[in-house]
């Protein structure tokens, strides 16, 4: 299953956050692409100036509220961001085989405009 997305630092974490989707909770490609994500920024960039944020922890507006109060209970400083912003949240898109019944399955991130999954 081939996946990835653009975003810098944030691609690790966007990218991990797909996989226990699909993995983990059994989401369909495309549920999983759709979920909602969460990115820290408690460590310093890799690009320089190597800037950082100690506590900042950037959420998409559909993470549940309890969830959120939870993080902040926990210490984090959480920004809530639009769930079609692509602020930081990367945009995944990936391909899996299903062998057994011969098809490909696509999904494409809604987060950027230009990300699409087609087949034929």
């Amino acid at each position: 299953m081939p996946y990835g997305t653009p975003s810098n630092d944030r691609q690790p974490q966007a990218m991990v956050q797909f996989l226990v989707n699909v993995i983990d909770f059994g989401f369909d490609l495309q549920h999983a692409v759709e979920a909602p994500r969460v990115a820290t920024y408690s460590f310093p960039a890799t690009g320089s100036p190597h800037l950082y944020d100690p506590g900042l922890l950037r959420v998409e507006e559909s993470l549940a509220v309890a969830v959120r109060a939870d993080l902040q209970r926990l210490g984090h400083r959480v920004e809530v961001y639009a769930d079609t912003s692509f602020e930081g949240f990367g945009s995944v898109c990936a391909v899996q085989a299903d062998r057994k019944a011969g098809v490909l399955h696509g999904a494409a991130d809604p987060r950027r405009r230009v990300a699409y999954a087609a087949g034929w």
